[in-house]
């Protein structure tokens, strides 16, 4: 999931950032944004299609990503709304470190519903 998530992101920067991309610079975009649009847009689907399954993936992939912003990890647009000018490197996360992040959180939440659901068979 998480490559679909970053081959978008990647389109984004380039096109609003192409100066720091093109130098090989580190990419700190907020991808928040993209992740629910996309989770939204799937969750109207499942709901269209009454398609449980896909509710409940958007659902946990929303709760991954709030989780990891409560857990500390952020990218630095948002660090520097908590921090302000006191911000140091390692309060925040580049875009790749977080969309993994988010990415891991994801499945161990996908991974407990599994073992949920294993445990009532």
């Amino acid at each position: 999931m998480s490559e679909l998530f970053s081959r978008h992101l990647d389109y984004h920067y380039l096109v609003s950032h192409p100066s720091s991309s093109l130098k090989g610079g580190e990419t700190c975009t907020n991808s928040i944004a993209s992740i629910f649009a996309w989770s939204r847009g799937l969750a109207h689907r499942a709901k269209l299609d009454d398609d449980a399954r896909l509710l409940d993936f958007t659902e946990k992939l929303e709760a991954a990503c709030i989780g990891v912003v409560e857990s500390g990890k952020m990218t630095k647009d948002l660090a520097l709304i908590i921090h302000g000018s006191k911000l140091t490197r390692d309060q925040y996360v580049n875009t790749e470190e977080f969309i993994d992040a988010v990415d891991e959180e994801l499945k161990t939440r996908l991974a407990i519903k599994a073992q949920r659901g294993v445990a009532k068979a």
